[in-house]
């Protein structure tokens, strides 16, 4: 008799778009960047969209193992300049809910000073590992 057990997966996460209310320049258009912070301090980047200002489109993806789908993964909306970078928002996600139904296509919204500052579109692909012992 074979037992299936499922151990993590690969997530593939892609980072398609933002609809930013909050605007951190006061002349010219922002130039947005999108971060991902794990808890063992890795970080993603996404390339600045240079000149997107509150529409930044950015449709870069990485990919990611899996090993604890109650993980928490923060993501935070930069503007680059030169001098130094300014927060646009930040938010955080489960990693549960980035995979489940084997992916999602979904806003999720980010916060600056406890205000809604605008939000992020996610498109994922999870596929859960199984080990057949």
């Amino acid at each position: 008799m074979q037992t299936e057990i499922k151990v993590g997966g690969l997530l593939k996460i892609r980072i398609v778009e933002g609809r930013l209310f909050r605007d951190t320049e006061t002349f010219g258009k922002m130039d947005p960047y999108c971060v991902l912070i794990f808890k063992d301090g890795r970080k993603l980047k996404t390339k600045t969209h240079n000149n997107g200002g509150k529409a930044p489109k950015w449709s870069d993806e990485f990919e990611i193992k899996v090993n604890d789908l109650q993980e928490e993964v923060k993501f935070a909306i930069m503007d680059e300049d030169v001098t130094s970078d300014d927060t646009v928002g930040y938010g955080m996600v489960k990693l549960s809910a980035l995979c489940i139904n084997h992916g999602v296509n979904e806003w999720f919204s980010i916060t600056f000073k406890d205000k809604l500052a605008g939000q992020i579109f996610f498109s994922t692909t999870y596929v859960q590992a199984v080990v057949i012992s």
